[in-house]
């Protein structure tokens, strides 16, 4: 099969920001720089993002900001068996092989490349990014071409199941529950990561949102139903799990989102940011009423480090980090607020950006931002001169 990438598409896949890092930090592999280099390289797109040779040199996953799902992934798995359904890129099978799991089974029916084809027009294999990655770690997970839906073709029980972004990609979800609850064992557990709904009205129904092409993310009409927490126990007790919790909701605007106190980082978990960086602190405000929401990350510098070209380049990296799940970058501009000039980027699903350098701390302060409430220039206009 051809593989193609059109310019346009490679320059729309942002770089891993400092979210993405931090949770491929999680298994690093610590290849050496060749081998790294030639596993980046072969694979035309990447979903996942790896820590190829000791947080120096990162795949460009394109999933971004995902590191909500690390607080509820199990510590250890010593002993236990898992199955990863949807696996893409096989992050999360080979971090259930790494935390210890005796037997590892990630399975894809690879349609993905389908909606790699539509969003980035990058034409893939299908499950050259999990081979690349199994092959230089030496992983002895298992990966088998297959339906979420015939996953009875296993003919296997796992302590453990993963189903991560895909309940809300399928034409039958309440099949799906049903066939994962008979890959279980007894007292097995499966824990699911799907699309919701902003929408609390449909909560008291147990209502599920139907969604239109394209609504969630740009050129992405393999996204059908938008979940509320009700309708998805009532899925569960259908399909036959004997409990049901949802650990988290975490959406802004009906995204996930990683939880304020979660993304902050110690700037030494990053070699890049730690050779900038003294420190590092990330907040989140929510409007409840609006649906507004901002987060503000504010990163004091070492000294010298701060130029016109350093907080040019450290614009355009947040800026691609954040608008890469909204759709790209659309537009850029400066505005003032007070005596300070904020610069200010444009994302095309209407997240804004907006960046402030701090003479005295000597830090920059970056945020983003999206609704009516206009929670960034709020911020902006209450900054001391």
């Amino acid at each position: 099969m051809p593989v193609f990438e059109t310019e346009a598409a490679a320059k729309a896949v942002p770089q891993p920001t400092l979210a993405e890092r931090r949770v491929a930090n999680l298994l690093p592999i610590g290849a050496d720089p060749d081998a790294a280099q030639r596993v980046l390289d072969e694979v035309p797109l990447w979903f996942h993002t790896f820590a190829l040779d000791g947080a120096a040199l990162y795949t460009p996953g394109v999933a971004r900001d995902h590191g909500y799902r690390v607080p509820h992934f199990p510590e250890s798995l010593a002993g236990k068996s898992v199955l990863d359904v949807g696996t893409f890129d096989g992050f999360y099978a080979f971090l259930a092989e790494a935390r210890g799991a005796e037997r590892v089974v990630a399975v894809d029916n690879e349609q993905y490349r389908d909606w790699v084809r539509a969003r980035w027009g990058v034409e893939l294999e299908g499950g050259e990014g999990f081979r690349a990655i199994a092959e230089l770690i030496g992983s002895r997970v298992e990966y088998r071409r297959l339906d979420a839906l015939e996953l009875d073709d296993l003919d296997e029980r796992f302590d453990l199941i993963l189903c991560f972004g895909i309940l809300h990609r399928v034409d039958n979800p309440l099949g799906l529950l049903k066939v994962l609850a008979r890959r279980l064992v007894p007292r097995g557990e499966g824990l699911l990561e799907t699309y919701g709904t902003s929408d609390r009205a449909l909560e008291s129904g147990a209502a599920v949102r139907v969604v239109g092409p394209g609504e969630v993310y740009s050129r992405d009409d393999f996204v059908y139903w938008g979940f509320s927490s009700s309708s998805l126990e009532r899925f569960a007790h259908h399909a036959g799990f004997a409990g049901f919790e949802v650990f988290d909701q975490p959406e802004v605007d009906g995204h996930p989102l990683i939880d304020a106190p979660d993304a902050a980082v110690e700037p030494a978990s990053d070699a890049a940011l730690a050779a900038s960086a003294q420190s590092l602190a990330v907040g989140l405000a929510v409007d409840q009423a609006s649906g507004s929401f901002l987060v503000a990350s504010i990163v004091k510098l070492r000294p010298g480090v701060f130029s016109d070209d350093f907080f040019r380049q450290w614009r355009d990296s947040f800026d691609e980090g954040v608008c890469g799940q909204a759709g790209g970058v659309t537009g850029t501009a400066q505005a003032t607020f007070g005596s300070r000039t904020a610069f200010i980027g444009s994302c095309a699903g209407g997240v804004h950006t907006y960046h402030v350098h701090l003479e005295e701390p000597d830090a920059i302060l970056s945020l983003n931002a999206a609704g009516e409430g206009k929670l960034g220039e709020e911020l902006l206009e209450t900054l001391p001169p």
